[in-house]
C-alpha cells in the first residue's frame, strides 16, 4: 500500500537556482540516485549550489549575508520535493539586493496542479536539522557544538540548555560545598580529641578564684604587718645605736640620748601593738594547693573546649560530605534525565549506543573525537538520516576530503536508508556507479550532467580539464 503521508519520504529532485552567490543558472534534476556529486575547481560554484538548497529549505536564519551574484538584481532557487511516487511539493525562495526575501511553498496535486501553502516555512522546518544539512561539519565539531546540534536535532534543545543550566547551578554548588568540607576536614585534623570515648564538661573555677584571692588578701596583709613590725625594730636598733653614740659623748649628747630612748620606747610600744595585731589573725593560709587545683581546673576546661570544637567541626564536615553526595546525586538525576531524553528520541533509537558522556557525544562508549575518520562520518550520517526521517537528503560540503572507502559507505548509508547525499567535490566522484549522478559545474553553470546511464550510452566524458 502507497504511504498517504506527502511528507514522509520526500527527496530533493531538482534543484533549479539563478543568480545566487556563484551561481549564474543551474538546474540539476538527479531523479533518485543516492549520491549527487556537485563537481568542479575551486569558485566554480559547488558550494553556492550546495548553499541555495540549504537557504531555500532552511529558512532566511541560513540565508547568507549576500545571497545575489555580484551584478544581478535579484536571485531565486526552486527546489522540487517528491516521494516515491511523483512531485509533492515546489519551493521557491527569491532575494533582492536590498536584503528582502520571501519563500513561496506550493503542494503539488495529482493532476499536476499546484496550491500554495499559506504556512510554507513551518512546513519545512519540520522537515530538516542542522545535521542533516551537513553531517561532516557536525563529525568536525568541537564536544560542545556536537552536544547543542545532537539536542537540537533531537528537538529538545532548550530542555537541554535548561537542564545544563541546572547541573552548572548544582555543580557550582556542589563545588562550593566542598570547598567547605575541605576546609572543615582540616579544621578537625588540627582539632584532635583530647579524651576519645570522654563527654567532658567545663567546671566552673570562680569560688576556687575567690578563696585564691581571699587568701592572697589575707597573705598579703599578714606580709605587711610583719613588713611594717620588721621595720620598726630596725628602725629602734638604730635610735639605739644612736643612743648609745650619745652617750658616748657624755653630757652634751645627754638630751639628745634621752630622747632617742624615748623614741625607742615608743616604737617598741608601736610594734608590740602591731605584732598583737598580728597574732590576732589566723595562721598563714597555704595556696599552692589551691593554685593547683586551679590550673587543673582550667586544663580541664580546656580540654573541654578543645572536645566541643571537635564535634562542631566533625558536624561541619560530615554536612559537606552530605551536602556534596545529595548535590552529586541531583547532578547524576540531570544526566540520567538527559541520557533518556536521548534515548527516547527519534535519532536515539535509530542510533544506538549513542549517548552524551562528560559533555560530548560517544557512541557505543567510545568518544565521537576518538572514533576513526570512518566512524565518524558514519554516527553523524546516522543521526542526520534520523534528524530527517521526513526530508531524505543530506548535504556534504568539501567531499574531497572524503577516501573511496567512505564515499563508498556514504552511498552504501543512503541506499539502505533511502537517501540522498548532495556532495561537493573537485575531483571525487564515478559516473559509472549506477547510484551516482555527477553535475560538472563550471563559472557558476552546469557543464554537462552525468549518470551511468551517459556514460554507457557514449557520451563524452564529463571531466573538466583541470
Amino acid at each position: 500500500m502507497a504511504d498517504t503521508n506527502p511528507t514522509s519520504s520526500l527527496r530533493v529532485t531538482r534543484l533549479e537556482a539563478r543568480d545566487f552567490k556563484r551561481i549564474e543558472a543551474l538546474d540539476v534534476s538527479p531523479g533518485r540516485k543516492s549520491l549527487i556529486i556537485l563537481r568542479g575547481p575551486n569558485e566554480a560554484g559547488k558550494t553556492s549550489a550546495i548553499d541555495s538548497l540549504i537557504a531555500t529549505i532552511g529558512g532566511k536564519g541560513r540565508s547568507p549575508e549576500v545571497p545575489v551574484r555580484r551584478g544581478a538584481e535579484d536571485a531565486a532557487v526552486t527546489v522540487e520535493l517528491s516521494d516515491a511516487l511523483r512531485p509533492r511539493y515546489q519551493v521557491t525562495r527569491s532575494w533582492t539586493t536590498e536584503g528582502r526575501t520571501w519563500l513561496t511553498v506550493k503542494t503539488v496535486n495529482d493532476d499536476g496542479t499546484t496550491a500554495k501553502l499559506t504556512a510554507g516555512q513551518t512546513l519545512l522546518d519540520s522537515l530538516v536539522s542542522d545535521v542533516s544539512f551537513d553531517p561532516l561539519a557536525f563529525a568536525k565539531a568541537d564536544r560542545k557544538e556536537q552536544v547543542r546540534l545532537l539536542y537540537a536535532a533531537v528537538g529538545k534543545l532548550a530542555d537541554y540548555e535548561a537542564a545544563q543550566l541546572r547541573r552548572k547551578g548544582l555543580y557550582d554548588k556542589r563545588t562550593e560545598v566542598n570547598g567547605r568540607g575541605r576546609r572543615a576536614e582540616a579544621e578537625l585534623a588540627a582539632c584532635p580529641d583530647p579524651c576519645p570515648g570522654q563527654t567532658l564538661q567545663p567546671v566552673s573555677d570562680a569560688e576556687l578564684a575567690k578563696q585564691l584571692a581571699d587568701a592572697q588578701a589575707h597573705n598579703n596583709k599578714r606580709d605587711d604587718l610583719l613588713r611594717r613590725a620588721t621595720q620598726r625594730r630596725n628602725d629602734a636598733q638604730l635610735k639605739r645605736n644612736d643612743a648609745a653614740e650619745i652617750a658616748a659623748k657624755i653630757a652634751e649628747l645627754q638630751a639628745d640620748l634621752a630622747r632617742a630612748q624615748k623614741e625607742a620606747v615608743e616604737l617598741d610600744v608601736l610594734a608590740g601593738v602591731l605584732l598583737a595585731d598580728l597574732e590576732k589573725l589566723p595562721p598563714a593560709v597555704d595556696t599552692a594547693a589551691i593554685t593547683a587545683h586551679v590550673q587543673q581546673v582550667r586544663q580541664a576546661n580546656a580540654r573541654a573546649e578543645q572536645q566541643a570544637a571537635h564535634r562542631a567541626k566533625r558536624q561541619a564536615a560530615e554536612q559537606a560530605r552530605h551536602g556534596s553526595a545529595g548535590l552529586t546525586a541531583q547532578i547524576e538525576a540531570v544526566d540520567r534525565d538527559l541520557d533518556r531524553m536521548l534515548e527516547t528520541s527519534g535519532i536515539g533509537q535509530a542510533v544506538p549506543g549513542l549517548a552524551v558522556r562528560n559533555g560530548e557525544v560517544q557512541h557505543n562508549g567510545l568518544p565521537l573525537s576518538q572514533a576513526s575518520g570512518m566512524r565518524r562520518l558514519e554516527t553523524s550520517c546516522l543521526v542526520g538520516m534520523a534528524a530527517s526521517p521526513s526530508l531524505r537528503v543530506l548535504c556534504v560540503d568539501e567531499g574531497d576530503q572524503l577516501d573511496d572507502a567512505s564515499i563508498a559507505r556514504l552511498i552504501e548509508l543512503a541506499q539502505a536508508r533511502d537517501y540522498a547525499v548532495w556532495m561537493t567535490a573537485i575531483r571525487a566522484g564515478d559516473p559509472s556507479n549506477p547510484e551516482t549522478h555527477v553535475v560538472d559545474i563550471a563559472a557558476g553553470k552546469a557543464v554537462q550532467p552525468c549518470s551511468a546511464g551517459s556514460v554507457a550510452a557514449g557520451a563524452a566524458p564529463c571531466d573538466l580539464d583541470l
